[in-house]
């Protein structure tokens, strides 16, 4: 299972740039929206934010910068 071809992938919002204006976005947020995340225990995200998968390219499109899945991805048990 890759993040980029999951439904429950979104962005949310974009980090801050100080330099817009030229065209240049921020990097997309990217969250799982999956029902089952909110379930999942907070100490097994770490010290990040609960469904944080990841940041994106800083294009118009920006697509999340991640290979494979996160460790708790709920669909991972499903796709085994």
């Amino acid at each position: 299972m890759n993040c980029r071809e999951c439904e429950y992938c979104k962005m949310r919002s974009r980090a801050d740039v100080k330099l817009a204006g030229n065209g240049i976005y921020g990097r997309g947020k990217f969250r799982c929206e999956h029902p089952e995340t909110g379930k999942i225990p907070a100490k097994v995200f770490g010290n990040r934010m609960p469904g944080f998968i990841g940041f994106g390219t800083m294009d118009r499109r920006s697509v999340v910068q991640i290979k494979m899945h996160p460790r708790w991805c709920p669909l991972k048990k499903e796709h085994r």
